[in-house]
């Protein structure tokens, strides 16, 4: 079997993705997110947001569980740290899904075996 990590961040909608993948019987052996958050000079909040979390609170979860259904997750500063470039070496991950983070550096990327095996949305 192949060992698919997710690699992301932790919103309501990144949640909705993970746990539509389990229901899918699609297991994953891994949950990774970067908790870095960026900070700016300038305000970046949105008066949208609070309706956004609404949306997502009624549409996404209506079915499926807020909760994650991935058994295994893990937080990182940044996926580039070492402790994640540790962790995904000892892992030794088929496939790597990744979307909402930032920029993947190649040391991480190199840790697939193809650079097909990972894909970025």
């Amino acid at each position: 079997m192949k060992k698919i990590v997710i690699i992301s961040t932790d919103t309501p909608h990144h949640r909705y993705l993970i746990n539509s993948l389990v229901e899918k019987s699609i297991s994953l052996s891994a949950c990774i997110f970067e908790t870095k958050k960026l900070i700016t000079k300038f305000p970046t909040k949105h008066s949208f947001e609070k309706d956004q979390a609404l949306f997502e609170e009624g549409v996404f979860f209506s079915k499926l569980p807020n909760e994650l259904s991935c058994n295994n997750v893990v937080t990182f500063d940044t996926v580039n740290s070492s402790n994640s470039q540790r962790y995904l070496n000892d892992l030794k991950p088929d496939l790597g899904i990744v979307f909402g983070t930032g920029k993947i550096d190649n040391n991480i990327i190199r840790i697939f075996k193809h650079p097909i095996d990972i894909l970025i949305l």
